[in-house]
């Protein structure tokens, strides 16, 4: 209950300059639909050749190759979209105006340091990938515990990456430098933003599903896939707004983790992202 009330907190807190711009909401949504399309495009001709070569397959290291690629192009759209979400954010935290234009122009401005952390991540990812495939239990356990820690050093590296001139590696020592200078030793994630909206999606989206799924085998084909749709734009609004919050929230955490101010938010919501183990 207490972790469920700490989620709930921080969304009302994000929501709160959200609700000053809905027009912010843009930049997960381009960033969603350029996703789909990246990952339409390049996997589509991935199958295809896949399919030619028939048991053969395509080579490992060629397979590998590939799935940087797809890292690197799918982390690059991210983080760009986030960046200039971030940076509208951290404006208006600090009393600015500030609107989508603007943000996208931060983030044009800062696309090699953008490009340079999306290479990062693909060949975490990959690294990720292959331990994976090749240690078996072992592999899975290892990439659980690193994701973990990854995830939470990297909280406040798109803020970082927005406002200082560092390198990748750089750019993730100093968020997880950031979080324990501010929260201490044994850092670990506390209830945030994600924990509520799978809450929410568990309550609107299964049920969507799975009614579309007893259409489909009973035989009623229109219904199936119009509830089914609903469901696909129902996640992807979820997932818009979720996107949204979260860019703002860690705009927040990065400026009272560099400032110690908290003019709009509370600070024990802030103080909530994050405990010791």
């Amino acid at each position: 209950m207490r972790s469920l009330m700490t989620s709930w907190s921080l969304v009302k807190a994000s929501w709160k300059i959200l609700a000053d711009d809905a027009t912010l909401l843009l930049l997960p949504l381009l960033s969603s639909l350029a996703l789909l399309l990246v990952s339409v495009t390049m996997f589509t001709p991935y199958f295809a050749v896949e399919m030619w070569m028939g048991d053969e397959g395509i080579p490992v290291v060629l397979s590998y190759l590939f799935l940087f690629v797809f890292y690197f192009v799918q982390y690059t759209v991210m983080v760009f979209f986030n960046a200039a979400l971030v940076s509208v954010a951290l404006l208006r935290l600090n009393g600015d105006e500030a609107s989508v234009q603007d943000g996208l122009a931060v983030a044009f401005d800062r696309i090699v340091p953008i490009l340079g952390y999306a290479a990062f991540a693909a060949t975490v990812g990959v690294v990720f990938r292959i331990l994976r495939e090749r240690l078996g239990a072992l592999g899975r356990s290892i990439t659980m515990i690193g994701g973990l820690a990854l995830n939470i050093a990297s909280f406040l590296v798109v803020p970082v990456l927005v406002t200082q001139d560092l390198n990748p590696l750089a750019a993730v020592k100093e968020s997880a430098s950031m979080l324990k200078r501010t929260w201490g030793e044994n850092l670990v994630a506390n209830a945030g933003i994600a924990s509520f909206f799978g809450i929410v999606s568990m309550i609107v989206i299964v049920p969507m599903a799975a009614a579309a799924g007893f259409a489909w085998v009973s035989g009623h084909t229109a219904v199936a896939v119009l509830v089914g749709g609903g469901a696909v734009v129902a996640g992807m609004g979820i997932g818009v707004i979720q996107s949204a919050l979260s860019g703002i929230f860690s705009a927040a955490v990065y400026r009272y983790a560099k400032t110690g101010r908290s003019d709009v938010f509370d600070v024990s919501t802030i103080q909530q992202a994050f405990k010791t183990a």
